[in-house]
């Protein structure tokens, strides 16, 4: 019960003000909040601290939905990372391993992913590790059926998990 009460009412890092984490990678980008923000995080170096575009894409999305309130960024994080867990399922089971759901289990609830989803500002691994996942279950797929459409997703979806992160 505590690992689950942490996992889920995280406690806040000294000096974060928050203790869903810091909101500093949202708030200090300000001018991607305004004008053609799309394009400035897409096409314009500089504009956030990092070139991580889906991330700032989604932050943007965030900021328009939830403001500087964390519950909902949070919820964002734990959403995405519950569904990592399922795909990994999915993808083990469609490896035929055995305790397939035992291990999305441990990946759900192990402590080693309590700070990617307990802090915003960490969206960038949940996200990648649903691009991987969702990458790899992409290309069991094309493994399977030989359609080269399923390589190409496998391929878009590896892309994309580089790109929130890289």
């Amino acid at each position: 019960m505590g690992c689950l009460r942490r996992f889920c009412w995280p406690i806040s890092p000294p000096g974060t003000g928050s203790r869903f984490g810091m909101m500093r990678p949202i708030t200090s980008d300000r001018p991607c909040s305004r004008g053609k923000a799309w394009e400035k995080i897409w096409f314009q170096p500089g504009a956030t601290q990092q070139f991580y575009p889906l991330t700032y894409s989604v932050f943007w999305l965030e900021q328009k939905l939830w403001a500087d309130a964390t519950p909902g960024y949070h919820l964002v994080n734990i959403l995405l990372h519950a569904a990592s867990a399922l795909l990994l399922v999915k993808v083990l089971r469609r490896l035929e391993v055995p305790g397939a759901w035992l291990a999305g289990a441990l990946w759900a609830l192990h402590p080693v992913q309590a700070e990617s989803v307990a802090w915003m500002s960490e969206l960038k691994n949940t996200l990648s590790g649903l691009c991987y996942l969702g990458s790899a279950l992409a290309y069991l797929r094309f493994d399977r059926e030989r359609k080269g459409a399923f390589y190409l997703v496998s391929l878009g979806c590896l892309g994309r998990g580089c790109w929130p992160s890289r």
